[in-house]
């Protein structure tokens, strides 16, 4: 196990939140905002390692054929 201060905890960073490079649909992000909100305050919460917050901004979103033609490059 590493020592708590060479760990960086996150929920999500600027990758998952646009799903890049990512094959699960099971990210969660700012767009589900409860279940973001607890996941937050949970790591803030936690006493383990260096917590960090994405500060993200708001974008629309772009359907077609399924796909966030906004997320997925």
């Amino acid at each position: 196990m590493y020592p708590a201060d060479n760990i960086l905890v996150f929920v999500d960073n600027h990758d998952n939140q646009r799903r890049q490079g990512f094959y699960d649909n099971n990210i969660l992000t700012f767009r589900e905002s409860k279940l973001y909100r607890m996941a937050q305050a949970f790591a803030q919460a936690w006493p383990y390692g260096l917590t960090r917050i994405m500060s993200s901004y708001f974008w629309e979103v772009n359907w077609q054929d399924g796909k966030d033609l906004n997320n997925w490059v």
